[in-house]
């Protein structure tokens, strides 16, 4: 049995997979010198997100569920993906935009039945952040998450149906970011929104290495669950899995 899984990644209002994450710059002591004397630092970061899809489905009267068994994925379900986050920080404030494009399904057999489930679309994140105490690395944050996708459910035999989960809600939460070495750090974050939807969650840690100045790279595991019903649309989503990426700064 093939299993329905998303790779994609921390470049996530999933996406805040943020949708959507953001990336604090934990510099060296000279860097962030160097960073606050300029003002502000800018870093943009390709990522992968490698994320297992579990949950509830629902479009036009016809629903699925993957099941609490399913968990095992295959390559073959992605068919499209990309994602990206930019992130600008001072010594107290910061800003962050992430984008996501996935799309993916998946058929198979359960009670007798034969399921057939797909959602795509893109999930997307502005936020802003601001640092409590500085050196401390402690941030809260505060944004808007908007998901766009596209759910369809086929039962056979049965009803099958394609429909729309599209709506924006506001989130906030709390960033850490702490160095650990002369190139290492680490960084964590978690965030809670509502609104359109009943709710989104997220949680983010990775940990990172700096190369040079200006480039580093990263990887970590991050958690996003949205549960979201209309009159068409039902999507209890979890995507959780590793991910990894790179960050070019100026």
């Amino acid at each position: 049995m093939s299993a329905l899984r998303a790779v994609a990644a921390t470049v996530g209002v999933g996406v805040s997979l943020c949708v959507s994450t953001s990336h604090a710059v934990a510099a060296e002591p000279e860097s962030a010198a160097t960073a606050a004397s300029a003002g502000w630092r800018y870093s943009v970061s390709p990522y992968v997100w490698v994320a297992t899809i579990a949950g509830d489905f629902g479009a036009d009267g016809a629903e699925g569920s993957t099941g609490s068994d399913y968990s095992f994925w295959a390559i073959e379900n992605l068919k499209g993906y990309w994602s990206v986050h930019f992130d600008a920080r001072s010594s107290k404030w910061g800003a962050f935009a992430d984008a996501l494009h996935v799309e993916y399904g998946d058929e198979f057999t359960r009670s007798g039945r034969t399921l057939s489930l797909g959602v795509g679309g893109e999930i997307y994140e502005v936020g802003g952040l601001y640092t409590v105490h500085e050196g401390s690395g402690l941030s809260v944050l505060a944004g808007l998450r908007r998901v766009d996708l596209r759910v369809s459910v086929g039962l056979s035999p049965g009803p099958s149906g394609v429909a729309p989960a599209t709506f924006t809600d506001p989130y906030v939460g709390v960033e850490w970011s702490h160095p650990l070495a002369e190139h290492w750090y680490v960084d964590a974050r978690g965030d809670y929104g509502n609104g359109s939807s009943r709710s989104q969650v997220q949680a983010i840690a990775k940990f990172g290495y700096r190369f040079s100045e200006r480039l580093e790279a990263f990887g970590g595991y991050r958690y996003l669950k949205v549960d979201f019903e209309d009159a068409r649309t039902l999507l209890n989503l979890t995507a959780s899995g590793p991910g990894f990426g790179f960050s070019w700064s100026w």
